[in-house]
């Protein structure tokens, strides 16, 4: 860090320096010439830092591992979200579908798993509607998935 903190600082101070000696230059004839010395002289203070300290990109351990444990957590928390927020949307989507087909849903509850390759696979839906059995067919064509994923809740009125 102290080597790109010196090298800044000579960069700053050497365009400064630099820019000041093109401006009291006294004529125009060597121009091309004095452009290569300054941009040269320019170039090696910029190096010289580099070449006498070394250049040492290392990153403490402590932060790479502290960063690795917050990483896998908030990981785990951002796919649990996207998992649960998933299984809402499906649902919700499902409970519209029996609406427009004329079925009244009194509750959908979607159980799904999202793999590595970001696909979705539906483990479960429950089912508690006026017509089971119709809510059950729809939802299989719907989703292309066998009824036997296709729970239906049991009444606890019954």
């Amino acid at each position: 860090m102290n080597t790109i903190k010196l090298m800044v600082g000579t960069a700053c101070f050497i365009g400064i320096a630099i820019s000041i000696a093109d401006a009291i230059k006294p004529s125009e004839k060597f121009n091309n010439q004095i452009r290569m010395i300054f941009s040269l002289i320019f170039l090696l203070s910029i190096l010289t830092p580099i070449v006498t300290n070394g250049f040492d990109f290392s990153i403490n351990q402590d932060v790479i591992s502290a960063n690795g444990s917050q990483y896998s957590e908030m990981e785990s928390v951002v796919d649990n979200q996207a998992r649960l927020i998933t299984e809402n949307n499906i649902a919700n989507s499902l409970v519209l579908k029996l609406i427009e087909s004329g079925i009244e849903c009194k509750e959908i509850n979607v159980s799904i798993n999202i793999e590595d390759s970001s696909g979705i696979s539906i483990n479960s839906i429950e089912l508690d509607s006026d017509d089971n059995e119709k809510s059950k067919k729809i939802i299989s064509s719907l989703l292309s998935i066998g009824e036997d994923v296709i729970i239906i809740k049991e009444n606890k009125n019954d």
